[in-house]
């Protein structure tokens, strides 16, 4: 499930994820983390994977771009990788150029990321510019406009980096494996 934020409506998506579950379907859902732990625990016994972002390491950088801190996002990733519940995590990474891409805020991520033992992988997912249309549509500023999405070849040089932190698990570009 992903969205929206399926945890905005924890309930629901707790609901689904059940039904699927009774019928032998694998779930996973893709979410911020930027919720109560309460509403988190309502998925857990439903879940088989949980993709969630991890778009800057830094709480001060995180704030200025994204908005907020992200404090209690890192808190629920720990809380979850702590549970009982059998799950995967599967940690992205949205590279935005000039903002969460240098070779300090990825180590440090992956740093974070070795002390989770459900982690299987870590992905990282090409900026792009999708939004543009909507917030024109909405009459709002797409403030990274003029940014210029990075070239394969790019992601392709931070996966290698990443590898080369022993992250303990495998890092993926675009749905494919880097060695």
């Amino acid at each position: 499930m992903s969205g929206g934020e399926p945890l905005s409506q924890p309930d629901f998506t707790a609901g689904i994820l059940k039904e699927c579950r009774e019928l032998g379907i694998h779930t996973a859902i893709e979410t911020s983390f930027l919720t109560s732990f309460e509403s988190i625990e309502k998925i857990l016994p439903w879940l088989n994977v949980l993709y969630v972002d991890i778009k800057h390491i830094d709480a001060e950088f995180h704030q200025q771009w994204v908005g907020h801190d992200n404090a209690l996002i890192l808190d629920n990733i720990r809380r979850v990788d702590e549970s009982d519940d059998p799950l995967d995590i599967i940690v992205r990474i949205p590279l935005v150029p000039g903002a969460n891409d240098s070779d300090e805020n990825l180590a440090a991520t992956v740093e974070f990321c070795k002390s989770l033992r459900k982690l299987q992988e870590i992905e990282l997912l090409p900026y792009h510019r999708l939004g543009l249309e909507t917030y024109k549509y909405l009459q709002r500023d797409y403030s990274l406009k003029d940014l210029v999405p990075s070239v394969r070849e790019r992601l392709l040089e931070k996966a290698i980096f990443l590898t080369q932190q022993n992250p303990g698990v495998p890092i993926r570009v675009s749905g494919e494996l880097v060695n």
